[in-house]
């Protein structure tokens, strides 16, 4: 009986097996994200962003949880000359399409992203000039100058490498990456679904399936969290995360990151191509209030565009309101309160842009300034920044978002002729202090750079910094590891799980 007892409890567990094997595999999550892709998978756009938080495509090179440079589909890196870095490829990769994964495929990858009309601000012909194969598993990229910064733009999104089936008139993503996870189909702007990639190269992924809803209204993106449509929410407002923080089955998690907040001023607009009018109405601020007042805790008051912690952060304590001095400065420019109106537009895909932007209108108006506050979407209010037809606007902006390293941004934002440079600002000691800063040999030198940068931006009132937000995600208490990439590369990991 007792030999019998045993081998029917061994027939017990072996019939569970499979069971228990198809629970883990058949894992399914849920994510609300606040942005769905917008330029058919433009590797070059915003959405090459989508193709990696999602673990489709990966790039030669990679940042860990500490934003330190290790090694990702390359699996080393050197400097073979001044313009010269040779990556040695990994050769247990394929593509989800079975392609196999070698030199000539990363070098039609690169050479896309070098031909197309709009480059990314992280790689593009100003950045490398020449991509080339040694051998099946070696490829040599060429800088138009010297670089210590090349390997970090392999990091970015932009730089990631898809089969060559791929590449065409428009991008096909669907079974073309080499990640942990396979884009699988799609509603556009509605919906993605993700399926495990079982043949992966790495550790395999604990989740088996899924599915990301675009939803931009923050509202709708709590309420289905609260009524488990979902377990994982991107992007929750201030207001809605106390109410979520009393609900002991949901985690709000808030996260210092490099985002933010800034008011930007059209340089080819009279007065503001002044810089003690720009001065007087940094003056006018308090963004200690607006960090206390719209964010209730969940921000950091600016003092220059780089956030707090790190190593490029001029030491400058953040703007107090002056109005004396800020009326003073007007004064001095020669500029009449009474007769200045600004035109303000503000886009809402991030909701504290507006609150933000309703407290400025008031400081503004103690100065006796008359502001026209008119609030859009993005894609509403983009063509006026790029025609220049505002006075004051603001924008929310990582200045790690390219690269671990804020020369990319400094460059797009406040070099003449960057992309993001909807202030149209430029000036060429700027660039070229900028220049020697990024290709400096050494950290010291390269951080040291930017700090004077940072410190010219605030003190110059280039533009105002107002806060650092924290980016506030929401998840059910059955999501497992799930951590914020303060980057915003990464979202879907192989760690991830759920009961």
């Amino acid at each position: 009986m007792k030999k019998m007892a045993l081998v029917s409890a061994s027939l017990l567990a072996l019939l569970a097996l499979p069971t228990a094997q198809a629970m883990a595999e058949g894992k399914h999550l849920t994510v609300v994200h606040y942005s769905p892709p917008r330029a058919g998978w433009a590797m070059e756009s915003i959405d090459a962003y989508v193709m990696t938080r999602f673990g489709c495509i990966e790039t030669l090179t990679k940042y860990d949880g500490d934003n330190r440079l290790v090694p990702g589909l390359a699996e080393s890196w050197s400097q073979t000359g001044d313009m010269t870095w040779d990556f040695k490829l990994r050769q247990n990769v394929k593509f989800q399409d079975g392609a196999p994964f070698n030199a000539d495929a990363v070098v039609a990858a690169l050479n896309h992203v070098l031909t197309v009309p709009t480059p990314s601000r992280s790689i593009g012909p100003k950045t490398v000039s020449k991509v080339e194969a040694l051998d099946p598993f070696t490829i040599r990229i060429t800088t138009p100058k010297p670089s210590q910064l090349l390997p970090y733009r392999m990091a970015a999104p932009s730089a990631g490498i898809l089969s060559p089936a791929a590449y065409g008139k428009t991008i096909n993503v669907f079974g073309t990456c080499t990640g942990p996870f396979r884009f699988a189909s799609e509603v556009p702007k509605q919906s993605l679904a993700i399926v495990r990639n079982d043949d992966y190269w790495g550790d395999k992924a604990k989740l088996a399936k899924v599915d990301v809803r675009w939803v931009i209204d923050a509202g709708t993106r709590v309420a289905q969290l609260r009524s488990g449509e979902a377990e994982l929410v991107m992007e929750v407002p201030v207001a809605l995360a106390y109410g979520l923080n009393a609900d002991k089955s949901k985690v709000v998690a808030a996260v210092p990151i490099p985002r933010i907040q800034t008011m930007i001023f059209n340089h080819q607009r009279k007065p503001f191509d002044n810089p003690l009018v720009r001065r007087a109405i940094q003056s006018a601020l308090d963004v200690t209030a607006i960090s206390e007042g719209v964010y209730e805790g969940y921000a950091e008051p600016a003092s220059g565009p780089f956030a707090p912690g790190q190593p490029w952060r001029p030491d400058l304590k953040p703007v107090a309101q002056d109005l004396d001095k800020a009326k003073a400065l007007l004064a001095e420019a020669g500029v009449d309160p009474a007769t200045l109106k600004i035109d303000m537009p503000v886009y809402n895909d991030r909701p504290d842009l507006p609150d933000i932007a309703l407290v400025i209108q008031q400081q503004l108006q103690a100065l006796g300034l008359t502001v026209n506050l008119r609030v859009a979407n993005y894609a509403g209010i983009e063509p006026d920044l790029i025609d220049g037809k505002f006075d004051i606007s603001f924008l929310s902006r990582n200045p790690l978002t390219d690269m671990a390293d804020p020369s990319a941004y400094l460059a797009s934002d406040y070099g003449c002729g960057g992309s993001q440079n909807f202030s149209k600002f430029c000036d060429k000691a700027f660039d070229e202090a900028l220049a020697v800063a990024s290709n400096a040999a050494t950290e010291q030198e390269r951080y040291a750079g930017y700090e004077k940068l940072g410190r010219r931006l605030e003190e110059e009132a280039i533009a105002v910094f107002v806060v650092h937000p924290k980016q506030i995600d929401a998840h059910s208490t059955k999501l497992k590891n799930f951590k914020t990439d303060p980057l915003g590369y990464k979202l879907l990991t192989t760690e991830m799980d759920i009961e």
